[in-house]
């Protein structure tokens, strides 16, 4: 049951980082433009925060998985998996 929860926590945090229209590494490119917009700034300095925490939280998961005995994979056995949103 554990790999099934992290597995869903491994995908919830993919899908949300994948859901950015840019990187990690083009938002610090952007910062490093000493022209850029103080609005645009500070919106990409959220932004790249938010990515940073995502990213932290989905390495925790897969360093998690790789402390279970095996790598098989297990489905959730609740009557329904549910769906982070």
């Amino acid at each position: 049951m554990e790999r099934a929860v992290l597995d869903q926590l491994a995908d919830y945090f993919k899908s949300r980082l994948a859901r950015y229209p840019t990187t990690l590494s083009e938002d610090e490119s952007l910062l490093a433009d000493p022209t850029l917009n103080p609005k645009k700034r500070v919106a990409t300095q959220l932004v790249r925060s938010e990515k940073k925490m995502l990213t932290a939280c989905l390495q925790a998961a897969v360093d998690l998985i790789d402390q279970l005995p095996d790598h098989t994979v297990s489905p959730c056995p609740a009557p329904y998996a549910p769906i982070f949103k």
